[in-house]
């Protein structure tokens, strides 16, 4: 009697087994796919931050260069603009934004301006500072009313911070 129960119980145990195997494989690739299909999303989650941070970073530089350019407007070589137009092309690579493009536009056309006002008071034998010739304070308040809204657009522009996760918004907040 008890080989006979110990003969059915290890059929018993074979027949399970081979009855189990299958679903074991098809739940265990089924595991290791929805594994993959996350972690792909993960990665590319993870990729698409990466790039807008790189661009962020890169704009904030560009945004940075011009400002620094426009910040002093001594000509030391007349018509000479190579710097500012420099900042302004990578301003213009970078932005789609028309009102930013539109400033950094006329932040060029304002510093070549005033850097035409001040080599022509160098030429005349004028002083440092230039503070007392109407054209050279003409040209320096344009020029500053302009930077300023630049900075302005650029703030607003690098102020928006990056869409967090769907997850990390639900479980630590906005």
């Amino acid at each position: 009697m008890i080989y006979w129960i110990q003969e059915a119980t290890e059929a018993g145990a074979q027949g399970a087994a081979s009855s189990t195997l299958p679903w074991a494989a098809i739940s265990t690739l089924a595991g290791v796919l929805i594994t993959l299909y996350y972690t792909n999303r993960r990665e590319d989650s993870r990729q698409r931050h990466e790039l807008e941070m790189k661009i962020r970073e890169d704009r904030r530089q560009a945004y940075a260069t011009m400002l620094r350019v426009t910040k002093k407007i001594e000509a030391v070589a007349p018509y000479e603009n190579a710097d500012v137009a420099d900042a302004h092309s990578e301003i213009e690579l970078l932005t789609d934004n028309p009102k930013l493009n539109g400033s950094a536009a006329a932040l060029v056309d304002l510093l070549a301006s005033a850097r035409n006002v001040t080599w022509d008071l160098q030429q005349q034998g004028a002083k440092r500072p230039f503070s007392s010739d109407p054209n050279y304070h003409m040209a320096r308040v344009k020029l500053d009313i302009e930077r300023r809204n630049f900075l302005r657009l650029a703030k607003d522009e690098l102020g928006s911070k990056p869409k967090r996760s769907w997850w990390r918004r639900m479980f630590f907040g906005a």
